[in-house]
């Protein structure tokens, strides 16, 4: 015997401010066979292969997920080993109330299902998906960016228990993706035709789910695991950003746990000729969260591609950054210059100017003067100084951290000055300074040439000129 259900489901808000999002809750009375059951919605970011249209906010970063008429909604019926796909319900504009913020739908519950006894109802609007064994699969797979009124993909999926006899339950959806919101603007004269895409550097690093040779995403909404099955993916569609103007694009995906690290843009024209931009955005510190959108702006000069903030401001060039301070040294790595200064108060700072027209961030040492900076083969800077009690302070960058200060002292209770350091192949630090009593025993009274390296873990230093013989 076939049974109806009328489910209510509320539409989102997806907010993005750079990394901030809000989840907007609504409940509907949702009635099964004369049984009320709570249906808890709240909306993920994007889709996939849906009908529901994006509008982002007036005045605001927010974007606005809505129903239209059109949409289809998939159902999946689980009791015991028995898993079977229901019959999908398109929505009609009678369907959908509140300006499109909910939808109610009619189901029809399967003859394999046993209505007596208790079961799962399984729904999924904005992605394709199968029942495949005790599994359904839903294609995970990231959407190309596109124009926010094209992109009709939002994947949405919850489930309720409905028990036997019951009266109530709750339906909770939930994203199964974010939003990348990518906002281009081109500066020169001609409209610029264009497949943009996010790049990084090692294929481990994604943080989202893609294609690979294993196959096709697909997320189980059983088991809520994903697998890679054989299957084509989907392929880019260029865009046209009008000479002058801008386009907002967007990008679904599915984010794994991974971390997003530093990405460029990249940019593919007509003829396969590719461009990737002058400058970077820096490795997240934290994963994304489904149900959130993030914002990216970028710059197309003509001839240069650029990620800006949202005012399209074109990043200085690595020539036109100011120090606040008086340089004492300076060294160079991939795509920086290491730099240390003074501030006129006593104290030795670190910062890097990056080619992208951006400082690093400030590094405050203490107090100290004398510095150096040496940056090593693997981008890794390394400074010394002298300290206020006549020491020599070694401290290196590990990628992410500096390390805590080492401390380099006089042999005979003299004072330490001057230092100078270079790194070699495998990261060890080489440093000649002065030591007015560097010269143990006799001959004390003249400084002396200094040379201390930690090749062996500590500092081992040595006495490469006696100055009692200058």
């Amino acid at each position: 015997m076939k049974n109806k259900f009328l489910l209510w489901a509320a539409s989102v808000l997806f907010v993005i401010t750079g990394c901030t999002t809000d989840v907007i809750v609504d409940e509907k009375p949702v009635t099964v066979n004369g049984r009320k059951i709570t249906l808890t919605a709240s909306m993920p970011n994007e889709a996939s292969q849906t009908r529901l249209s994006l509008e982002q906010e007036a005045g605001t970063k927010n974007i606005t997920v809505k129903w239209k008429a059109g949409d289809v909604v998939q159902f999946f019926f689980k009791q015991d080993a028995t898993l079977v796909a229901g019959t999908p319900v398109t929505l009609a504009e009678t369907d959908i109330t509140m300006e499109g913020k909910k939808a109610a739908f009619s189901l029809e519950v399967p003859t394999e299902i046993d209505e007596q006894s208790a079961f799962t109802v399984y729904s999924l609007h904005g992605a394709e998906a199968s029942v495949n064994g005790g599994k359904i699969n839903a294609n995970v797979s990231p959407v190309g960016f596109k124009p926010i009124s094209e992109l009709t993909d939002v994947p949405v999926a919850g489930k309720v228990e409905v028990a036997a006899g019951a009266s109530a339950g709750d339906v909770p959806l939930a994203h199964l993706g974010v939003l990348h919101c990518l906002t281009i603007r081109n500066s020169a004269e001609a409209e610029w035709v264009v497949t943009p895409a996010l790049d990084f550097v090692n294929a481990e690093d994604a943080w989202f789910y893609r294609p690979d040779v294993a196959g096709i995403p697909y997320y189980d909404l059983v088991g809520e695991t994903v697998e890679f099955l054989p299957g084509t993916p989907l392929s880019p569609s260029a865009v046209t950003v009008p000479a002058g103007g801008s386009l907002q694009l967007v990008q679904w995906v599915m984010p794994n746990t991974n971390i997003t690290p530093e990405i460029w843009l990249t940019a593919q024209l007509t003829g396969d000729i590719n461009v990737v931009s002058s400058n970077s955005k820096p490795a997240r510190s934290t994963a994304l969260v489904k149900g959130r959108a993030y914002h990216l702006y970028a710059l197309w000069e003509g001839t240069s591609l650029n990620f800006t903030d949202d005012t399209f401001t074109p990043p200085l060039a690595i020539d036109e950054l100011t120090l606040s301070g008086d340089l004492i040294h300076a060294a160079d790595g991939s795509g920086f210059i290491g730099v240390v200064y003074s501030k006129g108060d006593g104290k030795v700072y670190y910062n890097a100017a990056q080619t992208s027209g951006t400082w690093v961030g400030e590094t405050d040492f203490g107090t100290g003067s004398e510095a150096r900076v040496a940056v090593d083969r693997s981008d890794h800077p390394h400074v010394v100084f002298k300290t206020a009690d006549n020491k020599i302070a070694y401290l290196r960058h590990n990628g992410t951290a500096w390390s805590s200060p080492v401390y380099i002292e006089s042999n005979d209770a003299g004072a330490c000055s001057k230092p100078d350091i270079d790194v070699d192949a495998g990261g060890n630090a080489h440093i000649t300074y002065t030591d007015t009593r560097g010269q143990n025993g006799n001959y004390t009274d003249h400084p002396d040439i200094m040379y201390a390296v930690n090749s062996s873990g500590g500092f081992v230093k040595t006495v490469i000129h006696n100055g009692y013989y200058e």
